[in-house]
């Protein structure tokens, strides 16, 4: 072959071979990743799918703060030691078919637990970016959906109002926090924190997360926030709680979990026998609406919202019955109080309401009154 032609034809093939690698690449990003980014994906069957961007945008839909009814909580974040939860987790929390299938089986809110203070590092006052960028993008999945989200700071039972040291921490972790969310919609609300054990003095932990509230405020003036009592969010201790006039968009947080003994049925954890069955004797019905009562008249006494972040039992084990009865007696307080209710949990092993793929269609009837 003639150099000429020799070169012109090298010239063809490498044109050719450029277009077709060209075309290839334009294809993985309208796929939305790059063929690395797929290969490392094949661990989740959920498809990841980016964060809508909502800066500098109207929400999806507004509701008036904490106007919400049934919510879920998706979890998997709360547990920094759980390594197989932290491996799966953020697969289903990055998808947005997560959020499209809560929204459509009739749930106006989610409720994100996060250990912040293990995102945290106190000299620095910064986050982990790389793990906070799974909540960024959950919130902004959930928001995309018109779906409220409850950021609940979660984990740090043993968080004591009176060591200087633990509120010192405390305010500086919701002061970055609040900052990198003042530009939210509405629909995103602040849960100050999750289940404290303390329980000396209600009055010390009520007058803190008050004096957190103020802080947050200089960020987010108007963004609703959940405040929790003390003995984990536990209604018999809303006697004790007194809160001063004047504060607008504060909620109360409680959960609910009575009795115990019907709710954790089966969970050696909790230390109940592996395996027993408990049924919902009208003694164990009647503690129940002993708790409901307790937060009727928090709410009437002090005109303060109270929302139910947490109630769950385990629905897996529980007679069918019963679990349409203790879910049925709650979900109406809530539909007649306006009360909103968030159940424990989306994917949650025996409390989970959606479990391989399938929802728990008969627990969703007793939640939507059905």
């Amino acid at each position: 072959m003639k150099p000429k032609i020799y070169y012109l034809f090298l010239f063809i093939v490498l044109a050719l071979v450029g277009t077709v690698v060209f075309c290839s690449c334009q294809k993985d990003e309208a796929d939305g990743k790059t063929s690395s980014d797929k290969a490392d994906t094949t661990e989740t069957a959920e498809t990841e799918t980016p964060a809508p961007e909502t800066e500098g945008k109207p929400p999806v839909t507004s509701r008036p703060n904490g106007s919400f009814e049934m919510g879920v909580n998706v979890n998997g974040l709360e547990d920094p030691n759980n390594i197989w939860k932290l491996m799966t987790v953020p697969g289903v929390l990055k998808s947005e078919k997560t959020y499209i299938d809560i929204k459509e089986k009739g749930f106006d809110h989610i409720r994100l637990p996060v250990p912040f203070h293990s995102y945290f590092d106190a000299e620095s006052e910064k986050l982990d970016e790389k793990k906070m960028a799974v909540v960024d993008t959950a919130v902004d999945l959930a928001i995309g959906q018109g779906l409220g989200v409850i950021l609940d700071f979660h984990g740090w039972y043993d968080f004591d109002p009176e060591s200087e040291e633990h509120k010192e921490l405390f305010t500086a972790i919701w002061a970055v926090v609040a900052d990198r969310y003042k530009e939210k919609s509405e629909l995103l609300m602040f849960e100050l924190i999750n289940e404290p054990h303390y329980h000396k003095n209600t009055a010390t932990l009520i007058n803190f997360e008050l004096d957190v509230v103020e802080v947050i405020r200089r960020t987010n003036p108007a963004r609703l926030i959940l405040i929790a009592g003390p003995d984990s969010n536990g209604p018999w201790k809303l006697p004790e709680v007194n809160i001063p006039n004047g504060y607008e968009n504060l909620a109360m947080a409680v959960h609910i979990y009575e009795p115990g003994d019907f709710t954790h049925q089966g969970c050696t954890w909790a230390g109940r026998e592996e395996g027993k069955q408990i049924r919902l004797t009208a003694e164990y019905l009647d503690s129940l609406k002993w708790n409901i009562n307790e937060v009727k008249k928090f709410a009437q006494r002090t005109g303060i919202k109270v929302m139910i972040t947490e109630v769950g039992m385990n629905v897996a084990l529980a007679h069918e019955e019963d679990t349409d009865r203790y879910v049925r007696t709650l979900s109406q307080y809530c539909h007649d109080s306006g009360t909103s209710l968030a159940w424990w949990s989306y994917d949650g092993g025996d409390f989970g309401l959606y479990i391989k793929g399938e929802w728990r269609e008969k627990v969703l009837d007793a939640i939507f009154l059905k």
